[in-house]
């Protein structure tokens, strides 16, 4: 949420698309992107979604 409320991390209230993998029990690595967003309404944050 500190990122997601920072300037330097794709935008007030959106946060840039990070690319990262995770590793299942059998040993497969699974490929994952994530994107996360702030909702606002009048200037005050209701939500968040990603």
């Amino acid at each position: 949420m500190r990122k997601l409320r920072s300037e330097e991390y794709g935008g007030k209230g959106k946060l840039e698309t990070y690319h990262s993998e995770a590793l299942a029990k059998n040993g497969e690595r699974i490929p994952i992107c994530l994107y996360a967003s702030i909702i606002y309404e009048d200037d005050h944050d209701v939500a968040c979604m990603g």
